[in-house]
């Protein structure tokens, strides 16, 4: 949506965030997508870090401070960042968890930030029960929608569709594995939009 905010919030904290940047932005429709189940508050979660459209929510195996460099980023928005923190405690590594609300407040804020959230050379799976579309430009891999849903009872449709602790477990160790030995890990960030169209293709081909 132009222009817009979509906000996916993962708890009660971050509802209220959600609600908080929806009045800041006045000139800014803005759409808060909530779950139907319930969904629990998270240890780390937060009203005002919703703002900032990103934040790491938890940390696992990081250290007494915390300050031990991931060797993973598990990235998801909505009931899907609860997933999340659950995977991360069955990988016997250090793994930093993001909530990922809205995309468009992340894109405001200053590279350096950008980079603090995802690290150069640290490979992210991103969760969440919605298209993989636009995750590219965060995450090296997906446990998303590349389907229509269906219908059935909530947990046989995670179980369908791969949003479990163990398929997330799963993923991370896939992706773990394809950027062992050394293997470059893309920094995400730093790729710049698709080059622009040509001049010399029909207009009706150029975004407006």
């Amino acid at each position: 949506m132009p222009n817009g905010l979509t906000m996916r919030p993962a708890d009660a904290n971050e509802v209220s965030g959600a609600y908080m940047c929806a009045i800041e932005n006045r000139g800014s429709p803005s759409v808060i997508a909530l779950s139907r189940q319930g969904c629990p508050n998270l240890a780390g979660s937060s009203p005002e870090a919703v703002r900032l459209g990103a934040y790491v929510v938890h940390k696992s195996k990081c250290g007494d401070d915390g300050k031990a460099t991931p060797k993973l980023i598990l990235a998801g928005t909505g009931s899907e960042v609860g997933l999340c923190i659950s995977a991360c405690e069955k990988l016997d590594l250090a793994v930093h968890v993001v909530s990922f609300p809205c995309w468009e407040l992340f894109e405001k804020q200053s590279k350096e930030y950008q980079h603090s959230i995802f690290p150069a050379g640290i490979p992210v799976l991103g969760v969440e029960a919605l298209s993989v579309d636009g995750w590219s430009k965060f995450a090296h891999a997906m446990v998303g929608m590349v389907t229509f849903g269906a219908s059935a009872p909530g947990k046989d449709l995670a179980n369908r569709f791969g949003f479990t602790v163990d398929n997330v477990v799963e993923r991370a160790k896939g992706l773990l594995e394809f950027y062992a030995g050394g293997k470059a890990v893309p920094h995400l960030l730093n790729i710049g939009p698709p080059n622009p169209i040509p001049k010399h293709v029909p207009a009706a081909y150029h975004q407006k």
